[in-house]
């Protein structure tokens, strides 16, 4: 009986431990919030949420400073944190009305970082999320069996596939006139191209380059074939 409630507290003492914290510890949070791949147009007075992840096993997440980043997009504050045995993460979201070109844009997206200690730089290239609409047209039937086969979107040329479909049964046909809406995640320029088959015989497109949206703008992308 004594040896099975010494056996009790050692399961209570070990399960206790995955998630309790051991101390706090001032931590510097810092760093910048941008709207552009090459980080030169700040994200103005932005708000955001810093969490960190814990207890793996259990996705545990805790908030620790809500904030607003300053005029040139960059934020710093000191705050008290839990140090936890189980620490996986730190990660900021982005949940606001991101200011383009005088107008309210709505924008939400998270950054993570594993990085852990009493400094802690997290930085954030809204730009990331690029916005298209890919408008499919067969602007040149043969007939019903006409369809695009397969659709690619690389990173800097041909080297990093970043998105791709095979054929779709709502792309068959000579009156393929569809938009499909697709957000794309790269800080790169980026190119598409695409394969019809036509009376049987496929071709394949040259790499064509793509605009690159300004922040949370949509670009219409016309796949014409």
């Amino acid at each position: 009986m004594k040896a099975a409630s010494i056996f009790l507290t050692i399961l209570i003492l070990i399960n206790f431990s995955c998630t309790k914290f051991d101390k706090s510890q001032e931590v510097y949070f810092h760093g910048r919030i941008t709207l552009d791949s090459n980080n030169q147009i700040p994200a103005k007075n932005c708000n955001f949420t810093i969490y960190q992840e814990i207890d793996e096993m259990k996705n545990k997440v805790e908030s620790i400073s809500d904030w607003y980043t300053d005029d040139d997009g960059y934020y710093g504050f000191y705050t008290n944190v839990k140090v936890y045995n189980s620490f996986k993460n730190y990660f900021m979201r982005v949940s606001d009305q991101i200011i383009i070109d005088g107008q309210n844009r709505p924008f939400y997206g998270e950054v993570y970082t594993t990085e852990n200690g009493s400094d802690i730089e997290i930085n954030y290239s809204i730009f990331k999320n690029q916005n298209f609409k890919f408008h499919f047209k067969n602007v040149n039937p043969f007939n019903d069996f006409d369809y695009i086969s397969r659709f690619q979107v690389f990173e800097e040329q041909d080297d990093m596939l970043v998105y791709e479909f095979y054929t779709m049964q709502s792309l068959v046909g000579v009156n393929v006139d569809l938009i499909f809406d697709k957000t794309l995640l790269s800080n790169n320029p980026l190119f598409y191209k695409y394969t019809v088959k036509k009376n049987n015989i496929e071709t394949t497109s040259d790499l064509i380059a793509m605009p690159q949206p300004n922040c949370v703008d949509t670009v219409l992308m016309d796949v014409f074939y």
